[in-house]
């Protein structure tokens, strides 16, 4: 199992790190936006037939799947303004991304977009939870590792 979960985990990051070099190259043909809604298109119908094909499982298991039936309005308004607030928030940081890849590398850009993962201990200084020793020097390495990439001779 842990062989699995590392072999799923290198793939997870060869197919991340490779989509910002497609990510570079497809700003030289067309203009950010686009290549967002075409990657966004390519998703949507990647996530369909999952989709359909959980429904389909929980259609045959029927003791299983919760009374749709109880959710009350306020719940569904909640789940609306949350997707939009998601949605709008996940276009504006591709949008900006997918801009920024024109001006730098994509190892760089892919190095400053992975970097919001140290910013999730910062902000829970903010919420009074704690963090160990190992992640504090974790974020002391990402930040001397983004200072490296961005520091130019003279």
């Amino acid at each position: 199992m842990k062989l699995k979960n590392a072999l799923l985990l290198a793939l997870t990051a060869f197919i991340w790190g490779t989509a910002f070099v497609a990510q570079s190259v497809g700003m030289d043909y067309i203009g950010p936006f686009t290549f967002n809604g075409i990657r966004s298109f390519i998703g949507a119908l990647t996530l369909v037939p999952c989709i359909l094909v959980q429904k389909g499982i929980r259609g045959k298991d029927k003791g299983t799947t919760p009374n749709t039936s109880a959710v009350d309005r306020k719940n569904i308004k909640e789940l609306i303004v949350g997707g939009l607030l998601c949605g709008i928030l996940l276009f504006v940081s591709s949008s900006l991304q997918q801009i920024g890849i024109k001006y730098t590398s994509a190892g760089k850009a892919g190095f400053i977009t992975a970097f919001y993962i140290v910013l999730v201990p910062v902000i829970g200084i903010f919420m009074r939870k704690t963090s160990g020793w190992k992640i504090w020097a974790a974020v002391a390495l990402a930040l001397a590792g983004l200072y490296c990439l961005c520091i130019k001779e003279g």
